[in-house]
């Protein structure tokens, strides 16, 4: 700033022009800019000076990603893949709802506990911008069935009926197979099976959430 009486005239590098010292001014677009000033004494002497480069603007991230599968039964194991344009000029900071906050350009999560996930995305540039995207409620870990049952009676004489009781959490049942370790089967999730051979027979109980999630 030159003592005396001076006239000032600024040339912004995106078009603008401006007048008065001191001068702001809104960039709207990112970019680089060159800035001139131009100085005019009150005797109408005339001298400028250009600063090339002076002004660096970057776009604000705009993150994207998508996943594999957004449901399915524990252990699931979701894929996220980024899409953020620009990505390879931006770090990365994931929050994938489990704990895990990697910081590679994509992520895979395993999700061990039923439950509802959110999962949010922050990119971020050379000069500090962050953009984020965050998708609320997004992945869905379904539970297994634990499943247990009672017989009754568990030893007689041949031929023995015994009645099967499903005692699984009826809210985890949405189908279910025996096997009553003679060769018979069953589909019904409470039964009755005759054993007509003597002998000691293993019995398994598979059960099938609504959500298609067994245990046995």
């Amino acid at each position: 700033t030159p003592a005396g009486d001076h006239t000032y005239a600024w040339s912004f590098g995106d078009g603008a022009m401006g007048a008065g010292s001191p001068v702001s001014h809104t960039y709207v677009a990112a970019g680089t800019y060159n800035v001139m000033l131009q100085v005019t004494s009150a005797f109408g002497c005339v001298d400028d000076v250009i600063m090339p480069q002076l002004i660096q603007i970057l776009d604000t991230p705009v993150p994207d990603f998508n996943f594999t599968t957004n449901n399915g039964c524990v252990p699931l194991e979701v894929r996220f893949n980024n899409e953020t344009p620009g990505q390879d000029q931006l770090t990365t900071a994931w929050d994938l709802g489990n704990g895990e906050t990697p910081t590679t350009p994509d992520a895979i999560a395993v999700y061990s506990e039923p439950g509802v996930y959110s999962v949010s995305l922050t990119m971020t540039n050379a000069l500090g911008c962050s953009g984020n995207l965050t998708m609320q409620d997004t992945i869905m870990a379904y539970g297994l069935p634990v499943v247990t049952f009672f017989v009754e009676p568990d030893s007689g004489c041949a031929p023995l009926d015994v009645v099967f009781t499903n005692t699984t959490d009826p809210g985890m049942i949405g189908g279910c197979d025996w096997d009553f370790g003679d060769g018979g089967t069953s589909t019904d999730c409470g039964t009755v099976h005759t054993y007509v051979q003597s002998g000691s027979y293993t019995v398994s109980l598979t059960v099938r959430s609504p959500e298609g999630c067994e245990g046995d």
